[in-house]
C-alpha cells in the first residue's frame, strides 16, 4: 500500500507574535523577519510504503516561503524526514519505529537585523528518534523512546542534546 498525500498551508501573523513553526527548534526559522508582520506559503508532500505486514518506510518534506509585511524581504524554510516502522513488533499492536530528520531550518533570508546581519542557520540540525508503542492492553499503549538533537539551533557548537520520552496513550 502505498500512500501520499500533498498539502498547503497560507498564514498569515499580524507582528508581535511571530511563530511560524510552532516553536519547532530553530528560532530563526521561527521567526524569519524577528516581530515584524509575515505571511508565509507552506507546502509538504508525505509518502508511505507499506513493503510488507511487518515493514513500512516513509517519509515527508515541507518547504515554506515567508514574506515579511510589505516589504520585499522572502525567507526559505525547509525541513523533512524518513522513517522505519515496524508494525506488531514483539506482540500484535505493538510497533517499533525509527526517523531520522531535518528540523525547520532558514536556508536563505533577505532580512537583515539592527546590526545589519542576515538571520539564517549557518548548520544543519539532525534530529533521531527511536521509539517502541508496547500495547498494555486494548485500550492503554505505553510507548518509550529517545530523541537525539545534533547541531541544536542549526549551530554546530551547540552541545549534542538527548531527551527520553515515555508516553502513555489511552484510547476509549
Amino acid at each position: 500500500m502505498f500512500l501520499r498525500s500533498l498539502t498547503y498551508v497560507r498564514s498569515y501573523y499580524p507582528g508581535g507574535n511571530v511563530n511560524v513553526t510552532a516553536s519547532t527548534f530553530s528560532l530563526y526559522a521561527s521567526t524569519p523577519f524577528l516581530a515584524n508582520p509575515t505571511s508565509v506559503d507552506t507546502f509538504g508532500a508525505q509518502v508511505q510504503l507499506r513493503l510488507s505486514p511487518k515493514f513500512i518506510v516513509g517519509g515527508w518534506f515541507g518547504y515554506a516561503k515567508a514574506y515579511q509585511g510589505r516589504s520585499a524581504n522572502e525567507a526559505e524554510i525547509l525541513n523533512g524526514s524518513v522513517f522505519l516502522a515496524f508494525p506488531d513488533l514483539g506482540k500484535k499492536g505493538n510497533l517499533g519505529g525509527i526517523i531520522v530528520g531535518v528540523p525547520p531550518k532558514l536556508t536563505g533570508n533577505d532580512f537583515r537585523n539592527a546590526a545589519g546581519v542576515r538571520r539564517f542557520d549557518d548548520d544543519t540540525t539532525f534530529h533521531v528518534e527511536a521509539l517502541y508503542r508496547y500495547r498494555l492492553t486494548d485500550n492503554i499503549a505505553l510507548t518509550p523512546g529517545v530523541i537525539v538533537i545534533f547541531n541544536p539551533e542549526g549551530n554546530e557548537n551547540n552541545g549534542t542534546q538527548y531527551v527520553g520520552v515515555l508516553r502513555t496513550t489511552f484510547t476509549f
